[in-house]
């Protein structure tokens, strides 16, 4: 049984991960781009509800509406059962539509900062230590 668990997680992990490489594409490469001092790259989905979020904040209604309407979280990724991966995935595909990812990808380097794998959080917060 246990190992039946372990297979299934495993899978579950390489599904998630190979979706995350191909759907946030467009958003690794720009961070990696402008600010790979960063590390983005060891960043795990637990915080892009947080970055999308916070980004959206800084648009008006209608812009954030926009983004909404195009992302369709919950029609689009439907079929998640755990994390972030998809939601950031559409969303990021929604700002490259709009013409605001490299906003976008310009904020998350302003605003976050990774100090090690899947240790990252606001760049004043951690900076602030």
């Amino acid at each position: 049984m246990l190992r039946s668990w372990a297979l299934l997680m495993v899978g579950f992990t390489l599904l998630a991960t190979d979706a995350r490489a191909l759907s946030t594409r467009p958003w690794d490469i720009g961070v990696a781009k402008r600010c790979p001092s960063r590390h983005f790259e060891w960043m795990g989905d637990g915080l892009y509800d947080e970055i999308i979020g916070r980004f959206e904040m800084t648009l008006p209604r209608a812009e954030q509406s926009r983004i909404d309407r195009i992302a369709d979280y919950s029609h689009r990724c439907k079929s998640e059962i755990a994390g972030f991966g998809c939601e950031m995935a559409v969303h990021v595909d929604a700002m490259r539509r709009l013409g605001l990812l490299d906003r976008f990808v310009a904020y998350g380097c302003a605003h976050y900062i990774c100090t090690d794998v899947a240790y990252c959080d606001r760049a004043s917060k951690i900076q602030a230590r």
